[in-house]
């Protein structure tokens, strides 16, 4: 949606650059003659930056090199904030609100262009974990074979326990029978002793 109006008015002064080259004219040569660098016809500044703007929102559209699209994107907006729409200037109340009007859209554009290059890197995790994740039958293997694994461990719990319980019952039976031999003993002598006393 952001690349739209690049790339719409970038074809649109692709096509018929004059009614741009001659509003950002007076700049434009003032600045050529300050910086040899820059050409001093204003058409094809104009088309320059047109090309620079439908490659840009077409990169911006497509979501390849989104840092570098907008901070293209955004070098373009600043000289048309900057040079472009002087609504104060302008007589006619229409068109001294329609100039208000781009203004503000390309201030909107300006700072929704900083807002997505400087959005921080988003991890990768989640996209890998989607690329690993199996399909349906893959995941049904994988979990009968988990559930296969924790009845195996639980019947071998089982069977400890059962071991652990016959053991402690056996141990308890010797001891008993031990101690009933004990007071059995300890009987039969105390009625020898009487016998013989």
């Amino acid at each position: 949606m952001m690349a739209a109006p690049f790339i719409s008015a970038g074809l649109e002064s692709l096509r018929d650059p004059a009614p741009r080259a001659e509003a950002v004219a007076p700049a434009v040569r003032k600045l050529a003659a300050r910086y040899p660098w820059i050409p001093d016809d204003p058409e094809r500044v104009v088309r320059m930056q047109a090309v620079a703007g439908v490659a840009g929102g077409l990169l911006l559209a497509s979501g390849r090199m989104r840092r570098l699209a907008c901070l293209a994107l955004a070098a373009q907006v600043v000289p048309a904030v900057l040079l472009e729409h002087h609504f104060w200037a302008e007589k006619d109340a229409v068109r001294r609100r329609n100039e208000r009007q781009h203004l503000v859209k390309d201030l909107s554009l300006l700072g929704a262009l900083t807002l997505v290059a400087t959005e921080p890197r988003k991890r990768r995790a989640k996209r890998h974990r989607a690329e690993r994740r199996e399909s349906a039958p893959e995941q049904g293997v994988r979990s009968a074979k988990r559930a296969a694994r924790r009845a195996a461990r639980q019947a071998a719990h089982a069977e400890r326990v059962a071991e652990h319980r016959a053991s402690h019952a056996a141990r308890t039976a010797a001891r008993r029978a031990e101690a009933t031999g004990r007071k059995a003993k300890a009987k039969a002598r105390a009625k020898a002793k009487a016998k013989a006393g």
